[in-house]
């Protein structure tokens, strides 16, 4: 009964706090895909297919570009965004294939925001630069 004390005590209050907890959460190795990804998904003039984030994912300056990474960075880009984006079939086009969006418009908009600078979650910016 202590845990469930002890957890609801620490448990985020507001809708900033839930998503920064999220991003805290993104393990090291996944955060300069999750950045690239929210970067692509938020200034993307058009919904983006898994396929085309899984692949803008993994651009990174520092390193080159490894063709066979993509294949399975789908899986990848699923696993540590799932909190904050949500992945659908496209409709109306019949192919079959699936698409990705922020999982609520104020995902785009705390990211977006001034509130994020102020934020513990803003330390994920220089996790993503560390070589």
């Amino acid at each position: 009964m202590d845990k469930v004390r002890t957890s609801l005590k620490n448990f985020p209050l507001s809708l900033p706090q839930v998503y920064e907890h999220i991003l805290l959460s993104i393990p090291e190795a996944y955060v300069t895909k999750a950045l690239n990804t929210f970067l692509w998904l938020a200034f993307a003039e058009r919904l983006l297919y898994l396929e085309e984030v899984a692949e803008a994912a993994i651009l990174d300056s520092q390193h080159p570009l490894d063709p066979y990474e993509s294949s399975s960075n789908a899986f990848d880009v699923v696993e540590v965004c799932s909190k904050m984006v949500v992945i659908y079939t496209a409709p109306g086009d019949g192919s079959g294939r699936q698409q990705m969006s922020f999982a609520h418009s104020t995902v785009k908009e705390y990211l977006m925001s001034a509130a994020i600078r102020s934020s513990k979650a803003v330390s994920i910016r220089s996790r993503s630069q560390t070589p």
